[in-house]
């Protein structure tokens, strides 16, 4: 699977009820001083393997991946495209502001290199209560980039192969 086509762009508010369920399952047992799962071993399972309903460190790193690589796919065409994304990001890590800033900017940087298909979304404001669209969008932009870096080659003209008055 390809950078591109591990992006998540179908999440739905039944995922985001369903990351708020599994989470819910974490119950805090004052006795031990620790938090118990209350659930069954297959919802732990589901837990652990992460949810599309909640936006974490797996969701940063494919991102920070995919820039990179739309990035370098701008850059293979002459285009100035300078990004560093983080991609180390690790359960339990908590993004400062300042690091969602730039984690946009450099989505918004990309975006604003080349005309965009109408359908694809603006970049969000900001990451501050991020809801379900909006992790959508941030994904889907990066996808049509892709596409439209596919065509862009596969529409050039080679001097000669056109000519004016040609039948």
């Amino acid at each position: 699977m390809s950078t591109i086509d591990s992006l998540v762009t179908d999440r739905a508010q039944e995922d985001v009820d369903r990351a708020v369920y599994l989470n819910g399952l974490w119950v805090y047992d004052e006795a031990a001083g620790a938090l118990n799962w209350s659930g069954t071993s297959a919802e732990l399972a589901e837990w652990a393997n992460g949810s599309k309903g909640a936006y974490n460190a797996e969701d940063l790193n494919r991102v920070g991946a995919a820039v990179e690589y739309v990035a370098g796919r701008f850059a293979a065409y002459g285009y100035a495209v300078s990004v560093s994304p983080k991609q180390d990001w690790a359960m339990g890590d908590i993004p400062r502001e300042a690091d969602m800033v730039k984690y946009l900017a450099e989505v918004e940087q990309l975006r604003s290199l080349i005309s965009v298909m109408p359908t694809t979304p603006e970049t969000p404001g900001d990451m501050a209560n991020l809801w379900w669209w909006e992790a959508n969008d941030i994904e889907q932009i990066l996808k049509d980039l892709d596409f439209l870096l596919g065509n862009m080659a596969a529409a050039w003209t080679y001097s000669g192969e056109i000519d004016a008055g040609e039948c």
